[in-house]
């Protein structure tokens, strides 16, 4: 959606906020902000796991997942390196591990003409 929207108003600066499940079925997107410049900001907050499918499985109220089960909605074997593959893909990136970091991150990338990326870590720790 943020390339439909990047596209559709060029004057204006896009910004997309994904988790990092979703980004990982996308991830191919960032070659085409780089091949365009698009001036969108990514935004991957990064929890190493599909948050959203362990809430659907524990909707089923089957229990507490198996370690089987737990594989499947987890993202850090082997943890995804967000920061090099958006380069990987030549958009410029950054990681943010505190909030005061983001904060500025943020406002440097909003500044910054052209695609743009940044893996905001959640640490529930």
């Amino acid at each position: 959606m943020a390339i439909g929207a990047a596209v559709a108003a060029p004057g204006r600066k896009v910004i997309s906020l994904n988790g990092d499940g979703a980004g990982a079925f996308t991830l191919q997107s960032l070659w085409t902000m780089a091949r365009e410049q698009l001036d969108i900001v990514t935004v991957v907050f990064a929890n190493h796991a599909y948050r959203i499918l362990d809430i659907e499985l524990m909707r089923t109220r089957a229990g507490v997942p198996g370690p089987a089960a737990a594989k499947l909605v987890a993202l850090d074997n082997p943890r995804m390196d967000w920061v090099s593959l958006a380069k990987g893909f030549g958009v410029s990136a950054v990681r943010c591990t505190t909030s005061e970091d983001f904060d500025g991150a943020l406002a440097k990338a909003i500044a910054s003409p052209g695609p743009q990326f940044i893996e905001a870590v959640w640490n529930s720790a």
